[in-house]
């Protein structure tokens, strides 16, 4: 009995875990509304991994529990959105949210517990970009598909992101917004690109370059602003981290390859555009970016949210009611939803005040901090290299959040939690 605890229960765990990971993309498929709440897929695999590994520790209790200190940091930090609480209006949408972030911990928490050994990492890191890989295949079947005509129940597109609103396709995949796909693709992106430049294997350099490629392309067409401007941002820092890697004959041939594919998917977007007469519309989205209505809005969104914080600077107007204060405190959510700041720092800082915002930061900072340790401490080049492209994926995550501000996000918290894991495996190697 106890071997099946410790041994065979853990297996299915953690293939439970994988399972709960290739399905985080797929927030449009499966999907079931409880109660007015949309409960995915992944969330439901979430919920089981997590009762299986308590399950498992109250059987057992030898089990060691790992919960970093970033983790006990963010803790604090949803004790202060509970004590916002106090002055919000809505009381309704703030344990609403609570609920919700407090949940989003479980995601890390079970990463860390349940992915102990290396081969678990390359398991997990396959099925990051697999699925990764199926995603922007379909995104890039979206567009295309767009391009040629093809209807919404085919591509599965929204309307507002179909050629003939937008001018263009927006990719969104199988995510409810294009942003959140641009976002999602941080983790496999950042992945591909170290492990391509890390990796001395012919075939798996080839394949690594390939889904380079296409992730890269996919972010593009997620038109997402706040995407490109962070992969702009984060250019020097990965050439920083691999130049000795890029610099030289071999990485030529590939990037002449990477250039070329760039230009011919480019090239088809540019003829069916221009044939379709919308390719004015496309230059003006693509460069008039200070002056089109999403900027308009996150400016006022974001004097809103500054206006809140003047009004209750320590502990806030209470955690997930900038929305509601920003619609003037309604008994019901607009048709809409609730409007959201369109930058997490302001929001947290409006709804939780300086105390939520000091752990906000202080929890981000720490995994960072513990990053840097993680690196220093160990000497194997695969915890290395993954420690740099998924800390590198969450500081572009982080960036992004400037632009938008939904934090119950699960791709984030899974980006956390691999982050977490690395940096405790790395520990654990050395010691």
């Amino acid at each position: 009995m106890k071997k099946f605890l410790t041994k065979n229960f853990t297996d299915i765990l953690f293939g439970l875990l994988l399972v709960m990971v290739f399905l985080i993309p797929l927030e449009k498929l499966g999907a079931i509304i409880l109660g007015g709440i949309n409960i995915r897929a992944s969330q439901i695999m979430a919920i089981l991994v997590l009762g299986g590994y308590w399950w498992q520790c109250l059987s057992n209790r030898k089990i060691r529990i790992a919960f970093p200190y970033p983790l006990s940091f963010y803790a604090l930090y949803l004790i202060a959105g509970l004590l916002s609480l106090i002055l919000a209006k809505n009381i309704d949408r703030g344990l609403t949210i609570f609920v919700f972030l407090a949940f989003m911990i479980a995601i890390p928490f079970v990463l860390i517990n349940i992915i102990d050994a290396k081969e678990k990492v390359r398991k997990l890191v396959i099925i990051i970009l697999a699925s990764a890989m199926l995603a922007s295949l379909f995104g890039l079947f979206q567009f295309f598909g767009d391009m040629f005509g093809l209807s919404q129940s085919v591509t599965g597109l929204s309307f507002r992101y179909i050629q003939s609103v937008m001018g263009f396709p927006r990719i969104q995949s199988t995510f409810i917004e294009p942003l959140y796909f641009a976002n999602y693709l941080f983790l496999p992106l950042f992945l591909s690109v170290f492990l391509f430049l890390a990796s001395q294997k012919r075939r798996a350099k080839g394949a690594l370059f390939a889904l380079v490629t296409l992730f890269f392309v996919v972010s593009v067409l997620t038109f997402s602003k706040g995407a490109w401007l962070v992969l702009i941002l984060m250019a020097p820092i990965v050439v920083a981290f691999n130049f000795r890697h890029i610099f030289n004959k071999k990485f030529l041939l590939y990037g002449t390859t990477f250039l070329v594919t760039l230009m011919l998917i480019g090239g088809l977007a540019v003829f069916f555009a221009s044939s379709s007469g919308s390719f004015d519309r496309i230059y003006r989205k693509a460069y008039n970016v200070m002056t089109d209505g999403s900027f308009t809005e996150r400016q006022e969104a974001s004097s809103v949210a500054l206006e809140a914080y003047d009004r209750s600077p320590f502990f806030g107007i209470g955690l997930g009611n900038f929305g509601p204060y920003f619609s003037g405190y309604p008994t019901l959510p607009p048709e809409t939803g609730w409007p959201i700041a369109n930058n997490q720092y302001l929001e947290v800082l409006a709804e939780t005040g300086l105390l939520g915002f000091f752990l906000f930061l202080v929890f981000l900072a720490s995994i960072f901090y513990r990053s840097v340790r993680a690196y220093l401490a160990t000497k194997d080049a695969f915890f290395r290299t993954l420690l740099i492209s998924s800390t590198c994926a969450l500081l572009a995550v982080l960036l992004q959040y400037f632009t938008f501000s939904t934090l119950y996000i699960m791709h984030v918290w899974t980006l956390i939690g691999f982050v977490l894991s690395i940096q405790e495996l790395s520990f654990k190697k050395e010691k």
